[in-house]
Formats: C-alpha cells, sequence, structure tokens
C-alpha cells in the first residue's frame, strides 16, 4: 500500500495520475490562492485609504475579508487527505504436504493418547461443522506424535508463512525491498524476541531507517487494526510504500487438555497468512 502507488494501468493507472498530479498542485495552488489575497487586500485597502474611511472599520472589514478568502473559499478536493491505495496483495498456499485432512487429524489426536473419547467426539463434530474443506493444513511441528511446540519450531513456521507471500508481493508489485519505508507484522499469539519485523528486515536486508511496527495479541481484529496503522503514516509521508504481512503461528498453540473452549482452537485455526502493499 503507497501513498503513490506505482502500478500499470489496468490497476486504475489514469486516477493514480490524475491524483499523483493534483498531489504535486497542492502546495503551487495555495501559493497562487496567497498571491491572490494578498493582491485584493492591497487593493481595498487602497480603496479605503481614498475614499477616507474611519480606521476602525478599515481593520474589521480587511480581517474579515481576510478570513473570508482564507478559510471559506476552499476547494475541498485539494484540502482532503491524501488518498492511499492498495497496490497488490498475496496469499499463501500452503504446500501439499502440510495438508491435513479430517480423518488424519483425528488419527493423530487418538494416538497421542492425551484427549478422551469425549473430548475427540467434541472435535470431530466441530470439525464437520467449522465449514473448512479437507484441503485445509497444519504447520509441520503439529504433524508430529506429540506436536513440537518449541520455539525454534515456531520460528520455522514464520519462515514458511510470511516469506513466500513476501516474495510474491514483491514480485507483483515490481518493487525491491529497499522502496519499502513501512512494514507492519501482525501476529496475535506469537511474539519472539527478536520481533517478527525484525526477521523479516534482516531476511530481505531492508533499509536501516524502515519505520517497523509489530503487532501482537489482539486477536483476529489486529489486520484491521494493522491495514489502519498503515494508512497514518501513508497520508503523512508523501511518496511511500508500506507492507503488512498478517498471519497467525500456530506451532506454539496447540492444546493438550479437555476444555472444549480450548479444543476449538485445534480445530478452527489453520495454516495461513497474507502481505498487502
Amino acid at each position: 500500500m503507497g501513498s503513490v502507488p506505482k502500478l500499470s494501468q489496468s490497476h486504475g493507472g489514469t486516477l493514480l495520475h490524475f491524483t499523483q498530479l493534483l498531489t504535486r498542485l497542492r502546495l503551487p495552488f495555495f501559493q497562487l490562492q496567497n498571491f491572490f489575497i494578498l493582491i485584493l487586500l492591497i487593493s481595498m485597502e487602497t480603496y479605503i485609504f481614498l475614499r477616507g474611511w474611519n480606521p476602525i472599520f478599515c481593520i474589521f472589514l480587511l480581517l474579515s475579508s481576510y478570513a473570508f478568502f482564507k478559510y471559506i473559499i476552499k476547494l475541498p478536493i485539494l484540502n482532503a487527505p491524501r488518498p492511499v491505495y492498495l497496490v497488490d496483495f498475496s496469499c499463501l498456499r500452503p504446500p501439499s504436504f502440510c495438508r491435513v485432512p479430517f480423518s488424519l487429524f483425528l488419527e493423530n489426536a487418538t494416538l497421542m493418547d492425551i484427549f478422551d473419547k469425549d473430548s475427540l467426539s467434541f472435535m470431530a463434530k466441530t470439525l464437520k461443522s467449522s465449514g473448512q474443506s479437507e484441503q485445509t493444513c497444519l504447520p509441520p511441528a503439529l504433524h508430529f506424535i506429540p506436536p513440537k511446540t518449541h520455539q525454534q519450531e515456531s520460528i520455522n513456521e514464520v519462515h514458511m508463512v510470511l516469506f513466500p507471500v513476501m516474495d510474491d508481493l514483491l514480485t507483483k508489485t515490481h518493487l525491491s525491498p529497499c522502496d519499502i519505508d513501512i512494514l507492519i507484522v501482525n501476529c496475535s499469539g506469537f511474539c519472539p524476541s527478536p520481533s517478527l519485523s525484525s526477521i523479516v528486515i534482516n531476511k530481505y536486508s531492508m533499509r536501516s531507517d524502515i519505520k517497523s511496527y509489530n503487532l501482537s495479541g489482539m486477536g483476529c481484529s489486529a489486520s484491521a487494526i494493522a491495514i489502519h496503522l498503515a494508512e497514518n503514516p501513508l497520508q503523512v509521508n508523501e511518496n511511500s510504500n508500506a507492507v503488512v504481512l498478517s498471519t497467525d503461528i500456530l506451532s506454539n498453540g496447540w492444546y493438550a487438555g479437555k476444555e472444549y473452549s480450548r479444543l476449538i482452537l485445534n480445530c478452527y485455526f489453520r495454516m495461513g497468512s497474507a502481505a498487502f502493499c
């Protein structure tokens, strides 16, 4: 996402080029507007002086005229916030070896010797009513019996879900990592040190002055929050590009217990990520 997008005509290039031109004309327009206001005020002052009107009345009239021309006669389109556009996006397509059909998921859960019959029955009903297909995926760490839930497996999952969508996004937008001015990484349940944004920055050798943000612990609404967070600096910093990466790491979130409210997490959450520019 960028304040002045770099994209082809197929992405609405005509409108974007017009908006870019309008943005560049903003400052000269206001300078010209101030010049005409100054000319009008000088003309009015000369006219008032020649007519010999009361000085107090002259000052009041001049101030009123200035306020009228400065704050009332304005073009709203030139004073609107700088537009922010979605240039392109990418969604993760996990490798086929990560696919977990319902039968395989329930078979592995049974072999773990952790869940009782009622828990297995609850997860089976949850999967059936979840609306998921048989093509959903889980990270490799959760294919083991028992699952590997230590931090290094979570870091490996970060590499698996974030780097492919980032590579695809850079290819689609024809941007290099050095063209990115703002990076926002959103992951609700995993917040390592160094941060996920630092991992991405080091992987792609991004600029040292890049503005990076790492969002965590905000649940399913974090993606919308991340988009809004990217919008604000883009309106302030002209000719900037922002990238938002959104995912949730599952390797450290497997629940091995019997509480139904937590077993839902094992059934609903699946491997995935998205990147926006």
